[in-house]
């Protein structure tokens, strides 16, 4: 299903005050991620059109404004990341052949408090004795 880019905007501006994210209008990276029946055979092809699609969208919420092309996603899965206004997420979300879209942003790694202050080195080794092979 897709929505109109300046209903979508409406919907999404939420998104456009995410952490990392300091003004809405302020270009920034996007991970896009294409739908399934998205991409053919002609994967490049695809890629073009959506990227077409989705330039049309950000200019018509951010008038001006326009995307550029950070690189093509072909493993981990089918897309691409872009550089778009932050406030251009949810218009962005809702062009045909967009299963997901979200900022690519630095994420805090995980500290566990169990671990705070041990190297690996310092933990205690467990040995189990095995039973004898019969």
């Amino acid at each position: 299903m897709s929505m109109t880019p300046s209903f979508a905007a409406d919907t999404d501006s939420a998104e456009a005050s995410a952490p990392g994210v300091a003004v809405a209008d302020e270009a920034t990276s996007i991970i896009v991620q294409l739908a399934p029946d998205a991409v053919g055979g002609d994967r490049a092809g695809a890629y073009r059109d959506v990227k077409q699609r989705i330039a049309r969208s950000v200019s018509q919420v951010s008038p001006g404004s326009t995307i550029g092309d950070v690189r093509d996603y072909h493993h981990a899965l089918d897309g691409f990341a872009i550089t778009a206004p932050a406030s251009a997420l949810g218009a962005i979300k809702s062009v045909q052949g967009v299963k997901d879209a979200f900022f690519d942003g630095q994420r805090e790694p995980v500290f566990y408090p169990e671990m705070s202050g041990t190297a690996a080195w310092q933990l205690p080794i467990r040995r189990r004795k095995l039973a004898p092979i019969r």
